[in-house]
């Protein structure tokens, strides 16, 4: 970690030319994921023949996708404390451009199945798993402590701004021109974010001077987790919007073709998830209040409140009105939770530390999104979406009290 001091602006992040590489080439990379990743839902249900088994196979696709980061991350997060992060990120994204050529082949030929489509997918996931903890602590290694708040606030903003433009892009990719389409244009973005990512040169990050095996690195990463308050809590609050809050997206296609309607509303949905997201992004990179507990607590709050508005939603504007909150409050909480155990831990331990955010995070949407499909088959998405919003803001509500 590089050394501290006063700097004030929300985009001072930016001035440092390793953070401008790793910003602009994730943020290129995330462009493609939206695209493809929005794809593959439209295409998971294309290939079912009831409502309940769209619902059943898109909830399969989320736990394919995440599953990965579930088991892999907190190992993943040992080789980010030990390897080169720049060539992680890099070996991650050629191992996925594989993939994505793989899936491409199969649909041009005809032979793509449920079952080859959640395995390739599961090759996703394992690429994305190693990626994410060198990801999520590189921000680290391109700036200094000052500007910390700033970079993750940055990154935030830029793959929100990627939610709104990439489900839009999917929508319209794939109504005129098919999936194969988005995946051949994903395939060109990785090629040009492996250029930009080998331009990057990230400073060296401190090693761990203490146990070498890889068990004793895991433990040791738990541990300091445990020790550095508030990162216990932290990791607790992530876990409960993940399962609860986040996974309803697994949702989105169902709600829109059985509630609203029309399953053309789906990046919709998500295009405004990613609005309101990216006005959340905008407005935390902005704060100057420190983050607390308490206040992240009353975020969460809102953010039940917002889907259980969302839930009750008696058409497609109203609901896509409440998925702007749900966008805004989703990343105004995460953000202050990632800058809250950012603060407080040893660069030495941040990659395994990290990993166990992220696998908080994405990785238990692989128990998210399988529950909720399963919880929409004998509840129906609206009942569910309700459910889970009512937890996420009763647990932020427990926050809030309890503070810490």
């Amino acid at each position: 970690m590089r050394g501290a001091g006063p700097r004030r602006g929300a985009f001072r992040a930016l001035r440092h030319a390793a953070f401008r590489w790793l910003y602009f080439s994730v943020g290129l990379f995330q462009a493609g994921f939206w695209l493809s990743h929005i794809s593959l839902q439209f295409l998971t249900g294309s290939l079912a023949e009831t409502p309940e088994q769209a619902s059943l196979y898109v909830g399969l696709y989320f736990a394919a996708a995440h599953l990965p980061g579930l088991l892999l991350v907190p190992w993943t997060g040992i080789a980010a404390d030990r390897l080169d992060r720049r060539r992680m990120l890099m070996g991650a994204y050629a191992a996925q451009a594989c993939v994505i050529g793989s899936l491409l082949a199969l649909l041009l030929s005809g032979a793509l199945s449920i079952e080859w489509l959640l395995l390739l997918v599961v090759g996703i996931g394992c690429s994305n798993a190693w990626a994410s903890p060198a990801l999520m602590a590189s921000v680290a290694d391109a700036v200094p402590r000052r500007d910390l708040r700033s970079g993750i606030a940055l990154q935030a903003i830029a793959a929100n701004f990627t939610r709104v433009a990439g489900p839009l892009a999917a929508g319209a990719v794939f109504a005129l021109s098919g999936p194969a389409a988005a995946f051949g244009t994903l395939l060109g973005v990785i090629a040009v974010v492996l250029a930009m990512l080998g331009r990057m040169r990230l400073a060296a990050h401190e090693r761990d001077p203490g146990s070498t095996s890889v068990l004793g690195q895991l433990r040791s990463g738990i541990s300091h987790a445990r020790e550095r308050h508030p990162a216990g809590p932290v990791l607790i609050s992530v876990a409960v919007m993940s399962v609860f809050g986040i996974s309803h997206t697994a949702l989105h296609l169902p709600f829109a073709e059985q509630l609203l309607g029309d399953g053309r509303y789906f990046p919709l949905l998500s295009a405004s998830t990613g609005l309101g997201a990216l006005a959340g992004s905008l407005f935390a990179s902005l704060q100057r209040r420190t983050p607390s507990l308490r206040r992240a607590g009353l975020q969460l709050a809102a953010y039940g409140l917002a889907l259980i508005a969302f839930s009750r939603a008696p058409g497609p504007a109203f609901a896509m009105g409440a998925q702007l909150a749900v966008g805004f409050f989703y990343f105004t909480t995460i953000i202050m939770l990632q800058t809250l155990v950012q603060q407080c831990i040893d660069d030495a331990k941040r990659g395994r530390v990290m990993s166990l955010f992220n696998m908080c995070w994405g990785g238990l949407v692989a128990v998210g999104g399988p529950l909720m499909g399963g919880a929409a088959g004998a509840l129906g998405p609206a009942a569910t979406i309700a459910l889970g919003g009512a937890l996420c803001g009763s647990f932020g509500l427990y926050r809030l009290a309890r503070g810490g």
